[in-house]
């Protein structure tokens, strides 16, 4: 076997730095005062190397009222790794999922989407960007100089199988995922909508597109923006329950049932802008004692979205993880969407 060298990076705490600049975030738009404009959630999943092959639902808000079709891509940058007597995890690369997605109104209440995925993993192109992102806000960076940029290493090793071995780059169809919901409150401002989700396994897990297994998930998705319509500011919470099947990596370890849940704040700035904040955050994939694996995970995102037609926005948005767990150090996610 071809030998190879890891940096070990150390536990971190929680990088708070980034908590707290969310939190400014928050604080600034609570004083701003605009009309506000409608508009979506910033459409989250956490997409590191491994929480991406499970069936976690990005939060969609209220149902769609015309068709609409998406285009995303979101580059998410690992760098992160621990061991112990049975255990051993490192993740070094880049893992880019594009996602193609097509939701629209079945009658007055109900809606139904689906989100067709193509994974790749690849070396650190932004390493260097990062590290001059975390030098900015004063973030740990977990090792990261200690290695060459622009490697693809990724590794996962349990009671002596190896389930993930990957060096080179690689692509695939991921996990085809589809939702029904249901509208139980629509109201002009205010919305409780029900979803339920299903994750089909079209990926492979050898390639780390697919985790093998289907999956499902419930969530309850609120959106109110007559709660602090004084302040011109929309308000968005939901949670839900992710039953995993058995999949093929780390098996005998994955856990059954995933928890999550989403908060988020957005103001409309002019005509055409709007900034939003996020809170989003899932329960262990993993009974592990490494927390690379066996933690929840927080993520907080700062976006902005632009409309550039009434019918096309443009949405870019930075996610960070808060947790030093199995997310991403960074996910930068880029979206176009247009109503037709």
């Amino acid at each position: 076997m071809q030998s190879r060298w890891y940096a070990h990076p150390s536990k971190l705490p929680r990088q708070t730095n980034l908590l707290l600049l969310l939190l400014a975030f928050f604080q600034s738009i609570l004083g701003a005062s605009s009309a506000l404009a409608a508009g979506e959630s910033l459409e989250l999943r956490n997409t590191s190397p491994l929480a991406q092959l499970y069936g976690v639902p990005a939060m969609r808000g209220a149902i769609a009222t015309d068709v609409e079709l998406r285009f995303d891509v979101g580059v998410a940058s690992s760098f992160t790794g621990d061991f112990n007597a049975t255990e051993f995890v490192f993740l070094d690369g880049e893992t880019a999922v594009f996602s193609y997605t097509v939701r629209r109104p079945l009658g007055a209440r109900f809606e139904a989407g689906v989100e067709l995925p193509w994974v790749v993993h690849s070396g650190g192109r932004f390493d260097g960007l990062i590290d001059e992102f975390h030098d900015l806000f004063g973030l740990p960076d977990g090792g990261r100089p200690l290695v060459p940029r622009g490697q693809l290493d990724y590794v996962v090793r349990a009671n002596g199988v190896t389930d993930v071995d990957i060096q080179g780059k690689t692509s695939a169809l991921g996990d085809v995922r589809g939702w029904l919901a249901y509208a139980l409150l629509d109201t002009p401002g205010r919305s409780l909508t029900a979803r339920a989700h299903a994750k089909l396994p079209t990926g492979r897990a050898s390639k780390l597109s697919g985790s093998g297994a289907f999956d499902g998930a419930i969530a309850l998705e609120y959106v109110d923006a007559n709660i602090f319509s004084s302040l011109g500011v929309q308000l968005t919470a939901g949670g839900g329950l992710t039953v995993l099947g058995d999949g093929d990596i780390l098996t005998e370890k994955q856990d059954s049932v995933v928890p999550f849940g989403h908060f988020g704040l957005g103001v409309q700035v002019g005509k055409h802008a709007r900034f939003l904040g996020q809170l989003d955050a899932h329960g262990a994939i993993f009974d592990s004692q490494l927390s690379h694996l066996g933690n929840s995970v927080l993520q907080g995102s700062l976006g902005v979205q632009y409309s550039a037609t009434p019918k096309l926005n443009i949405e870019f948005s930075l996610i960070e993880d808060l947790s030093g767990a199995m997310a991403a150090d960074v996910i930068f996610k880029l979206t176009v969407s247009g109503r037709l």
